[in-house]
């Protein structure tokens, strides 16, 4: 029975998206809103996002309402990359500048005599005017080696906590990281360069009902489609997807068996 009424559901909602999307395409208010080159590449980089969302709750149980932003800050990073050839760090903080603070404040020291020793770097420089490919490998890098540590430091210790906990951890590294990309790379948008493969010249690709794309377009929509589908594969029809959604539903279950 509940099975049933489930399909029957799937069913209800395939049909109002299917309605919806069939006025907005007859409409041309909204058609040159949704279905222009802008508002398809736009549509398509919200739903990579959301595809990081349900990857990371079956991996992890967990729903990050910090995707949005740590994908946000990874953009930044690529283009101040392509811009300045400068990698911004997330701020670490120090032990020594305690140290530092204590010795300062009692000695009241000024100018040359204030004890000033060894911070973390809050950038890496890697030189100006950076190419596509070297910004492209270090900033995937840097995405791996953040999501790493988000999982070791704010995930992996919320596992067996209540479900509240975790929503209030994911919100709360929400305001954090936006916070920190404010005061890393201020609120001002930043004019990313040209992609190589890319003509910027070239003309846009006449659709019907008067849609035109551009070629990036259609290729970050055709890329985001891609993934879905292979990691829909990945979940579906192997050993390593039914083994992470059996253990982030169960833990012990799945460890048992």
């Amino acid at each position: 029975m509940r099975g049933s009424l489930n399909k029957y559901l799937q069913w209800g909602v395939a049909a109002i998206i299917g309605v919806l999307l069939l006025l907005v395409i007859v409409t041309p208010t909204t058609r040159d809103a949704f279905f222009s080159g802008s508002g398809i590449a736009q549509g398509a980089l919200i739903a990579a996002i959301a595809l990081g969302v349900v990857l990371t709750y079956r991996g992890s149980g967990v729903v990050n309402f910090a995707q949005a932003t740590i994908a946000m800050y990874v953009a930044y990073v690529y283009a101040v990359l392509r811009r300045d050839g400068d990698l911004f760090l997330p701020p670490i903080p120090n032990p020594l500048s305690l140290i530092e603070g204590i010795v300062n404040s009692l000695g009241n020291r000024e100018g040359a005599d204030r004890l000033d020793l060894w911070d973390i770097p809050t950038r890496i420089s890697f030189g100006p005017n950076m190419q596509f490919w070297p910004a492209l490998i270090i900033s995937l890098i840097f995405a791996v080696f953040l999501g790493l540590a988000l999982h070791f430091l704010v995930f992996r210790p919320l596992r067996h906590a209540p479900p509240l906990a975790k929503v209030v951890a994911s919100i709360g590294l929400f305001l954090f990281m936006q916070a920190v990309a404010i005061r890393r790379f201020t609120i001002q948008p930043y004019n990313v360069a040209e992609m190589p493969f890319f003509d910027a010249n070239a003309k846009p690709i006449d659709l019907p009902f008067g849609i035109s794309l551009r070629a990036e377009e259609i290729a970050i929509a055709v890329l985001v489609i891609i993934f879905t589908v292979v990691l829909w594969a990945v979940f579906q029809l192997t050993r390593f997807g039914l083994a992470t959604r059996a253990a982030s539903e169960n833990e012990k279950g799945a460890v048992v068996l």
